[in-house]
């Protein structure tokens, strides 16, 4: 039934196939003078197309061969006819390889098309080349010629009939056309088609002497394609490393040349065999010849593609395992770009890589092991590049040989003795081509005092120490994947172990190249073993592990030594230190909670560079207090420290005590009390002893003298902090309030409450007046306990007002800053202006604090007075301003204990000196100070009523009055002068808010004061509440106040004002 069925299917095809093949021979066969039929040829053409292409199922050889007679016609006429109708042809005629002949089509055929189609693609030769054809013909010329040749090879006779020695000019002609093709085809299409003709070529010819005879030509034209990369897409790249790789198997396979390499091998030779093609002389030089060929594509390797890489990788591949005698000359350079290549984790079970060929053949174990001792040799001499790509793929190279010796089980003793010393050598040749790092671009410390220190871990690191060029990025990279190759061969140990002697041996570079190296090998290390401890465990795997805790101890030991010597006074590479920090922390990180018996040798050595002048290391000692304290099991850095601080602050007497006047001690600690904050200052008495000690032998050393103050004042920032209130007992924590309330005016409830008084004293008058004697008198007995004398005498009457309870003593913290504040005014004289900033600054601080008993603060407030108010005289600009808001300060937390005072200093040159000021911030702003004229009446917001005469007398009129102001080019409100006047305005504003004054001195301030009232709210509030008809004249009188028109409320009226004269 298959059978009917099939022929009724290639009846109806034919059926179909007849009357498109029969007009097609009626067109081309009339008379060649006549009308050239293009028109129906082209319609008739594609219909015949379109019909083969709909039912290729029903054709076989006869009636392909039907089809192609009329075909024929038009391939021998080619010129005639229009291009289009000859790509249609050509496209009927792929069809027809493809599903008429397959593979019995006959030899003679396949020369006959063959040529045809090389003539179409290449031209008839000695004809014009120049006419152009179109790409759309070409292409499919190709994949017709393609087609051809695939069936052919098909066809034992077929494959036989294009290398018989009348077919090979045509042959020849064939591979040139293919070969232009590759190389100079218009687009990409074109050139891809090319090649698979090519390849397809060399698969059907079984003539090894044919395809000997192209392989010169073929080759250096492939590789001549392959040497400029650039000018062509990456498939057709692969493609041309494809069709080497086809051509060079089927001409110098081992089973192509077995017979003469067997010849080869024999002492002599006749002279006939060395002119034969296939002779041992033609092999010898054509090696010779691949070799160069080869080593011109072996630079595609570093290609972008992984198209073109793959296809090089499968080359290499190939000729090393089926040209594995034929090519033992490329040996060399076929394993060098095998390993390169070689992606390990995307071979798949049936793909063939190295390490099977190198199982196959062992003699390649010493060809691997030669080219990778090569690399490790020539590493050093890579890194001086001032390319980073060269020294990139140098160390790529290196590690992708390191972890195929790994997986192959290589071992070499001259590798293995020599391996620490080039790595090491390699990353001193980095670091002496790389520029140096500057540490004055590092970003400010960044200082986590938080409680949630666990769930922010994960953000802390460490700026890199080498290698921190964003160009290098790649470069490290490469160079942290050869370290993890290292670590994870068995030799690791050994590396380790040299490595650290490095580290102690060695100084400058090399020594910082030994540390990092050893850093992050030992890190590499214990990330392998513990991936493989995840899948393994073996009891007795335990020898290299064991070598790497070794090594980690005596680097850990050198980083503690290191860290304990950076305030001696040797000059120590910042590098060497950063890394001593990243080891310590690592090692935290490593141990846990276990790591804080460490902390006593560690912790203050860390908390030292929080003061260093290299913010790399601030940075680094930051980072490295986060990791610790959530390694260790602290919630903040600040729980670190306080956990820790007897043995800190033991330390930090003790260098004070020793006269140690380092730097690092000061800094220490002032940054050690900002990380823990208040809760350190009960712990800090007997520092704060040693530092006033220090201040009594060194005070001929304004730095030094500056350092410690700058000690006493974070204690004291620290201790008027709100949480530092729990520090303090209860009668200190009291708030006084000094500022002055307005009188509250008088109401009916007041009027009817003094009237009630009076009636009740009335009453009580009269009574006594009544008895004749008084209700009650003055009190009969003391208001104290009596007291007993010793010798038993009478008991006396102490009088006087009845005891209280007794004051409880100040808390350590409060006597602690009570103290410091009152050493601040043995040093505000200092020539330092720094050092008299800062001691006005901590002034201010404390008031804060102590101002709750006014027992100590007012004593103290008598003695620094003096030399308080004097610094308002300082030649520098920002003393006084420092000055006057201290003295605001003193103010608010005094009150009216600084009234005689302010009452003696104003008429002394405190008056002259804020007149001074505000003449000075006038004139800084370009203009003077103008009075405005005085006005009597009211007007708008902007308008005053001023009285004017006129010929009736006295009248009254509106004006509008405007300050003028002229341009100025001054630094406005950052200009000295008016940075001034503005703390000069906030002084006054303090004095008459909690200070009593006399009416004098009032007129004076609101005088001085007046022309900022309405900017200064708070200035206006604080007068107003002393006298608020003064502060209202005196805006009226500079037309400064609104206008207030009459009151209106029910029942009652009120008389409008009126302009008085």
């Amino acid at each position: 039934m298959e059978a009917v069925a099939d022929s009724e299917a290639r009846n109806a095809l034919f059926q179909r196939l007849k009357p498109c093949c029969v007009e097609i021979s009626r067109l081309t066969i009339r008379d060649e003078d006549g009308p050239l039929p293009a028109r129906e040829l082209l319609a008739l053409t594609a219909k015949l197309l379109d019909i083969l292409q709909s039912s290729p199922s029903g054709l076989h050889d006869k009636l392909a061969e039907y089809v192609f007679f009329p075909l024929s016609h038009i391939f021998r006429q080619m010129t005639r006819y229009p291009m289009p109708v000859v790509e249609n042809c050509v496209a009927c005629l792929r069809t027809l390889i493809v599903y008429g002949w397959r593979t019995r089509i006959s030899p003679a055929l396949v020369q006959q098309i063959f040529t045809l189609l090389i003539f179409i693609i290449d031209g008839v030769p000695g004809a014009d080349k120049n006419q152009e054809k179109p790409e759309e013909l070409i292409l499919e010329s190709f994949r017709t010629l393609t087609a051809l040749l695939d069936a052919a090879a098909g066809s034992t006779q077929a494959a036989a009939g294009l290398a018989e020695p009348a077919a090979i000019p045509q042959l020849g002609q064939g591979v040139t056309a293919m070969l232009d093709g590759i190389a100079d085809g218009v687009n990409t299409s074109i050139q891809e088609e090319a090649i698979k003709s090519l390849v397809a070529l060399n698969r059907a010819i079984r003539d090894h002497g044919a395809l000997a005879t192209f392989l010169p030509g073929t080759l250096s034209n492939l590789a001549r394609v392959l040497h400029t990369p650039a000018r062509y897409k990456a498939s057709v790249l692969a493609g041309c490393l494809d069709a080497v790789r086809v051509v060079l198997t089927r001409v110098l396979g081992d089973l192509r040349t077995r017979t003469i390499l067997v010849k080869k091998d024999k002492v002599e030779e006749t002279e006939e065999d060395n002119n034969k093609v296939l002779g041992s002389a033609w092999l010898n030089a054509t090696v010779g010849q691949v070799k160069k060929a080869l080593a011109t594509m072996m630079k595609l390797r570093a290609h972008e593609s992984a198209d073109a890489r793959g296809a090089l990788d499968r080359l290499c591949i190939t000729l090393l395992d089926e040209c594995h005698e034929t090519l033992s000359n490329c040996s060399a350079l076929l394993v060098e770009t095998a390993i390169i290549l070689d992606s390990s984790e995307h071979n798949s079970v049936t793909e063939t890589n190295l390490s099977h060929i190198a199982g196959i053949y062992p003699e390649l174990l010493e060809v691997i092991k030669t080219t990778v001792y090569n690399w490790m040799s020539s590493l050093p001499r890579h890194m001086q590049s001032a390319d980073e790509d060269v020294k990139r793929i140098a160390i790529h190279n290196f590690s992708k040989g390191i972890e195929l010796l790994r997986s192959l089980n290589i071992e070499s003793s001259t590798m293995e003795s020599a391996l620490s010393n080039t790595i090491c050598e390699t990353i001193t040749s980095l670091l002496q081509a790389s520029k140096p790092t500057s540490y004055d671009s590092a970003a400010p410390i960044q200082l986590l005092e938080t409680k949630s220190m666990v769930k922010y871990a994960g953000k802390t690191s460490y700026p890199p120490v080498l290698l921190s060029h964003e160009s290098q990025r790649g470069l490290k990279k490469e160079l942290m994947s050869l370290l993890r190759a290292v670590s994870s061969t068995s030799q690791s140990g050994a590396v380790l172990s040299d490595v650290v002697d490095f580290v102690r041996d060695t100084t400058g570079n090399s020594q910082v190249a030994a540390y990092w190296l050893c850093l992050e090998m030992i890190k590499a290390s214990h990330a392998s073993s513990a991936d493989e401890d995840a899948l393994l465990n073996f009891g007795d795997a335990s020898n290299g592990s064991d070598d790497t805790e070794s090594a980690f101890s005596e680097l850990y030991s050198i980083s503690v030594e290191l860290l304990d010597a950076h305030s001696d006074a040797a000059v120590v590479d910042w590098r060497m230190e950063a890394l001593a920090l990243e080891t310590v922390a690592y090692a935290a990180q490593r141990s846990g909670e276990s790591f804080r018996p460490e902390l006593i040798d560690v912790l203050f050595p860390i908390a030292t560079f929080l003061g260093s002048e290299n913010h790399q290391l601030q940075q680094h000692a930051v980072a490295t207090l986060n990791i610790v304290a959530s390694a260790s099991n602290y919630d903040s850095v600040s729980d670190l420290i306080v956990g820790n601080v007897d043995y800190m602050v033991s330390s930090v007497a003790l260098r004070l005590n020793t006269l140690d006047i380092s730097p690092a001690s000061t800094q220490v600690l002032t940054m050690m009390i900002r990380l823990a904050g208040p809760r350190l200052i009960p712990f800090l008495d007997d520092v704060v002893e040693s530092i006033f000690a220090a201040l009594d032998n060194y005070h001929g050393y304004p730095l030094f003298v500056e350092s410690l103050f700058d000690v006493l004042k974070e204690i004291v920032d620290q201790g008027a902090k709100t949480e530092s209130s729990r520090l303090l007992k209860d009668h200190e924590k009291k708030e006084i309030l000094h500022k002055k309330q307005a009188i509250q005016q008088d109401d009916l409830n007041s009027l009817i409450a003094f009237f009630d008084k009076r009636n009740e004293r009335k009453k009580r008058d009269e009574a006594e007046a009544q008895k004749m004697q008084p209700l009650k008198g003055h009190p009969q007995e003391p208001w104290g306990e009596p007291e007993k004398k010793n010798n038993n005498e009478e008991m006396e009457d102490p009088g006087g007002e009845p005891p209280g309870e007794e004051k409880p003593p100040n808390s350590s913290t409060y006597q602690l800053l009570n103290r410091v504040a009152n050493l601040t005014q043995y040093y505000l004289t200092s020539p330092t202006p720094k050092l008299r900033r800062s001691l006005l600054e901590l002034l201010k601080s404390a008031t804060s604090v102590l101002a709750s008993d006014e027992d100590s603060f007012l004593p103290l407030v008598n003695a620094v007075w003096p030399v308080v108010i004097s610094r308002l005289k300082d030649p520098e600009p920002y003393i006084v301003v420092e000055a006057c808001s201290t003295l605001a300060g003193l103010c608010d937390a005094a009150g009216d204990f600084l009234a005689s005072r302010f009452k003696t200093e104003w008429h002394e040159g405190l008056r002259d000196f804020c007149r001074k000021a505000k003449r000075a911030a006038a004139a800084a702003r370009g203009s003077t100070a103008t009075e405005s004229r005085r006005a009597v009446g009211y007007g708008s917001s902007n308008d005053v009523m001023v009285p004017l005469r006129s010929e009736s007398g006295l009248d009254v009129r509106t004006t509008t009055l405007s300050r003028r102001e002229e341009p100025s080019a001054s630094l406005g409100q950052h200009a000295s002068p008016a940075r001034i006047w503005a703390a000069v305005v906030s002084l006054l504003t303090s004095i008459v808010a909690n200070v009593r004054i006399d009416d004098e001195m009032f007129d004076d301030i609101l005088d001085l004061l007046v022309d900022v009232l309405e900017k200064r709210s708070d200035a206006k509030e604080a007068l107003e509440v002393i006298n608020a008809d003064a502060v209202w004249l005196a805006l009226y009188e500079r037309g400064m106040t609104a206008r207030q028109t009459a009151p209106k409320v029910e029942g009652a009226s009120f008389v409008e004002l009126q302009a008085y004269t």
